[in-house]
């Protein structure tokens, strides 16, 4: 908006000079505050099963569909943790051996690859569970017997699958909740209080009380009228808290 004044003779020589002011720039129109929005992430859809011929146990004969432990069977079977028997069989009912035990947790591992026997003596490579007693025993979920057994037809109780899935969960650095914090003289005794009374003598020092004790805590362990945790465990009663501590995990 201002002016520029010349002043010039004839043929005389001249040059402008001037100088921009820079213009601010627009102030853009006033809104009101809004606060962020917070989202909640919608919860996982639960489809209840109709128990027809779209369950996965209708493949299996013997799989009662009307079970109350039907929902924890037809999660292990539709995420492939159990595969049945060659003559098409399910058999839930039948005891679970630490063959059967590994080869369910390698599946919910995803199957990852791996050689060699675990170093049991009674394992060869042409054996069903080979990898998942290689990978079982690589990941610190097996040891094994002082012989260097591996045992795969031995069944096992309550309190053998409570460790393996502790170890399972170390392992795959899933343990919720953490483990128990290790105490000593008198914080040990106060430690007994996490099990319920009915526990109240298993001793800390027991190999398998943290994991029973972290078991409990997670709710994924319901005594039985006797608390027998050596007790031997079924297909189905194994189906179930493999599946309780999947589903924990998940946050259903």
């Amino acid at each position: 908006g201002g002016l520029i004044h010349i002043y010039a003779t004839k043929f005389s020589t001249y040059a402008i000079g001037y100088t921009l002011q820079a213009e601010e720039p627009p102030t853009p129109p006033s809104r009101p505050y809004e606060p962020p929005v917070s989202v909640s992430p919608a919860e996982p859809e639960k489809k209840e099963c109709p128990r027809d011929g779209t369950c996965p146990l209708s493949a299996f004969p013997d799989a009662d569909p009307d079970s109350e432990l039907h929902d924890a069977l037809h999660y292990c079977v539709e995420k492939g943790l159990f595969r049945g028997y060659d003559d098409g069989l399910l058999r839930p009912e039948e005891g679970l051996t630490r063959g059967m035990m590994v080869e369910l947790l390698y599946n919910a591992a995803g199957r990852p690859q791996v050689a060699g026997t675990g170093g049991f003596v009674d394992v060869t490579e042409e054996d069903w569970y080979a990898p998942a007693a290689a990978w079982a025993a690589q990941a610190g979920v097996v040891k094994g017997f002082e012989d260097g057994r591996f045992a795969a037809d031995v069944l096992i109780t309550r309190e053998q699958i409570i460790v393996m899935i502790y170890r399972y969960a170390t392992y795959a650095e899933l343990l919720v909740p953490p483990a128990p914090a290790k105490e000593s003289g008198a914080e040990a005794q106060e430690g007994k209080n996490q099990l319920p009374p009915e526990l109240a003598d298993m001793a800390s020092a027991s190999w398998a009380y943290d994991a029973v004790v972290w078991a409990i805590n997670a709710g994924l362990l319901e005594l039985a009228e006797d608390n027998d945790l050596t007790a031997p465990i079924t297909r189905e009663q194994a189906a179930v808290i493999l599946h309780g501590y999947l589903l924990h995990l998940s946050g259903n």
